[in-house]
């Protein structure tokens, strides 16, 4: 018999994916873990740094030059440049996690550092009177946008909450039983609770009444700009 043994198999090369293929399994995995309004900053700036190179087969050899172009800007913010840098260092440890990239998290870091350093956020405190005021300018307008912001800015006035995390607010936070508002952690993955008063209430009543929404859905929608129209609209009101 013949002994000679047969030849070895050669398997074809693994394809290579494409940064932005990495990105969306990143995505993916991130959707259920993640607040909506923190996966949609994961593709801005995924998009802002990366969307260059992003189908490029070379990717690997490029993202260093391309978040280092990125991190030496001086003509942008310097507070959303570090809030696009800190959105791409979780893909980036990803990556490194599953052996796609080597030291690519101490690469980040030493990438960052040529980065402008973050100005200290200005908090407005409004007074009583100037919450008043801004009902008011909303009042003039008839339409579905001012009279939302209206209960917006009642319901943080009443509850004492953030703007994001009205955002983030659905009917079924609202545990009426309990006496209780339910509001997720800025961070995710535990709640906060706000005990319901009467004024509170009385906003939820109203806004339902009117703006009806499903008990898992975002009472002031689901849109992916929502958040940051709502903002603008604010920054208008407030200075008329």
């Amino acid at each position: 018999p013949d002994s000679t043994p047969p030849p070895a198999v050669v398997l074809p090369p693994q394809e290579e994916l494409a940064l932005d293929e990495h990105f969306a399994r990143f995505r993916q995995e991130q959707t259920g873990k993640s607040k909506h309004n923190t996966i949609r900053s994961y593709e801005l700036a995924f998009r802002t740094i990366f969307g260059t190179i992003a189908k490029s087969e070379s990717w690997r050899n490029e993202w260093e030059s391309t978040l280092k172009k990125y991190a030496l800007l001086r003509d942008i913010n310097a507070n959303t440049q570090n809030i696009y840098l800190r959105g791409v260092s979780v893909f980036i440890h990803l990556l490194e996690d599953e052996k796609i990239l080597l030291n690519g998290a101490v690469e980040f870091k030493r990438i960052k550092k040529n980065a402008q350093k973050k100005v200290p956020k200005e908090i407005k405190i409004y007074s009583k009177i100037e919450i008043q005021k801004l009902l008011a300018v909303c009042a003039k307008y008839k339409n579905d946008r001012h009279n939302k912001l209206a209960y917006m800015i009642r319901l943080m006035t009443a509850a004492a909450v953030r703007i994001h995390e009205v955002f983030e607010m659905k009917c079924e936070d609202w545990q009426f039983e309990k006496g209780q508002l339910r509001i997720m952690h800025k961070h995710g993955g535990r709640y906060e609770y706000v005990p319901i008063t009467e004024e509170m209430s009385k906003i939820y009543q109203e806004m339902t009444l009117l703006y009806p929404s499903k008990d898992d859905e975002p009472m002031f929608g689901y849109g992916t700009d929502a958040d940051s129209n709502f903002r603008k609209l604010f920054k208008v009101v407030a200075t008329e």
